[in-house]
C-alpha cells in the first residue's frame, strides 16, 4: 500500500483529477492545502466522495524557499505514520502527473525493493568549496538594506554584501554554496532579509559541514515505512535541521543530508533516483512528452503540470493506462 502525501499551494485546480490517478483500493491519500479558507472549502467541495481514503487539512503558510516547506513535509510524515497498511510513502505536489497507476507503481517499487533499494530521493554531493561570508560588525538597520529579488523571493540585503548585490553575483537559487554560506531571515511571505555569518555562527556552521558532507536536492521522496520511523525520530534529523535552520531552500538539502548521512542505518538501501521525470524539476511539462513517458513507464510521475494542460495530460494518461490493461 502507498500512502500519497500532496502539498498543494495554488488553488487545488488539478487536485480533483491528480486524486482520480491516484485513487484504488490500496492507497491512502492526504491533501495539505495552503490556501485561504474559501478556496480550502472549494478543495473539499470538488473532492467530495471521490475515495474513501482521503483526508484533507490546510497546512501552514509557506513561503518560497522557507524553513516551512520542509516542515510541511515532516508534518505529514508523522500524520502517516498514525495509520496502519501503507508501506511506502510518496510525497508530491498538486502540480504533479502520475504516469503509471497505483498498482504499476506498487510493482516496481516491489522489483526495486528485489534489488535492494527501498529509498528514493535525489541527493547530490557539493562538489565545490563553499564560500563562507562572515562579519563581527551587527547587521545594519533594515532601512540601510539593499533590495534584490532571487526567484520568487523578494530579498533585503545588508550593505555588508554590496559587492555580491552590484556584480549579480548573489544568486542563492543557484549556488548552492551561498544557500549555507549566510544567514537567510524569513520576514514575511517570500521576503528575507540576509546577512553575514556571525564568527560563532561560522564556526558552527564549518564544524558541522567538515563532518556530515552538504547534499543537495530535491525534496520529493519515496520512502518504506522503515525508513520514515528512523527519520522522523532520529537525531540527526534533529542535528540538520539545526544546521539548516537560517539557510536558503533548506528543504533541498535537510532530507538529502539526512538520508544519505552515514547515520542512516537504511543507506544502504538508499536510491539517488526519485523516480521522477527530470527528478521532479520545477520546468513546465511538455505535453509532446507525454506519450513517450507513458510508454517507457521508467519514471511513476513527473512535473510541473499546469492547470491548464492538466485536463488534456491526466486525459492521456488514463487512455494509455485502459489500452495497456
Amino acid at each position: 500500500m502507498i500512502h500519497f502525501a500532496i502539498q498543494d499551494h495554488g488553488l487545488g485546480q488539478n487536485l480533483p483529477a491528480l486524486v482520480d490517478l491516484l485513487s484504488d483500493d490500496e492507497c491512502s491519500i492526504d491533501v495539505s492545502f495552503d490556501g485561504n479558507d474559501e478556496a480550502l472549502n472549494e478543495v473539499r467541495q470538488s473532492l467530495s466522495g471521490r475515495t474513501a481514503s482521503l483526508t484533507i487539512r490546510r497546512s501552514m503558510s509557506v513561503s518560497w524557499s522557507s524553513w516551512a516547506s520542509a516542515q510541511v513535509i515532516l508534518d505529514s510524515m508523522v500524520d502517516a505514520l498514525s495509520l496502519p497498511e501503507w508501506s511506502y510513502f510518496m510525497n508530491l505536489s498538486g502540480s504533479c502527473l502520475p504516469l503509471l497507476s497505483p498498482q504499476d507503481m506498487r510493482e516496481r517499487l516491489a522489483s526495486e525493493a528485489c534489488q535492494g533499494r527501498i529509498g528514493f530521493c535525489t541527493a547530490y554531493r557539493l562538489a565545490r568549496p563553499v564560500c563562507w561570508i562572515s562579519s563581527q560588525a551587527p547587521a545594519a538597520p533594515s532601512s540601510h538594506g539593499l533590495e534584490t529579488v532571487q526567484g520568487r523571493a523578494q530579498m533585503l540585503v545588508d550593505p555588508s554584501l554590496r559587492d555580491l548585490v552590484e556584480s549579480q553575483t548573489l544568486k542563492p537559487p543557484q549556488n548552492i554554496g551561498q544557500r549555507i554560506g549566510l544567514v537567510y531571515t524569513e520576514t514575511g511571505k517570500n521576503s528575507y532579509s540576509v546577512r553575514p555569518l556571525s564568527p560563532t555562527e561560522l564556526c558552527s556552521r564549518v564544524k558541522f559541514a567538515a563532518v556530515h558532507p552538504i547534499h543537495y536536492g530535491r525534496s520529493w521522496m519515496i520512502l518504506h515505512r522503515s525508513i520514515v520511523e528512523w527519520l522522523v525520530t532520529s537525531s540527526i534529523l534533529t542535528r540538520v535541521q539545526e544546521f539548516l535552520k537560517d539557510c536558503f531552500c533548506p528543504d533541498e538539502m535537510l532530507f538529502p543530508m539526512t538520508l544519505f548521512s552515514h547515520e542512516n542505518p537504511f543507506l544502504e538501501a538508499m536510491s539517488s533516483d526519485n523516480l521522477r521525470y527530470r527528478q521532479g524539476g520545477a520546468r513546465r511539462l511538455d505535453l509532446a512528452d507525454l506519450p513517450a513517458l507513458a510508454q517507457a513507464q521508467r519514471h511513476l510521475l513527473a512535473r510541473k503540470v499546469f492547470p491548464v494542460d492538466y485536463p488534456i495530460a491526466a486525459d492521456l494518461i488514463r487512455r494509455h493506462q485502459l489500452s495497456i490493461a
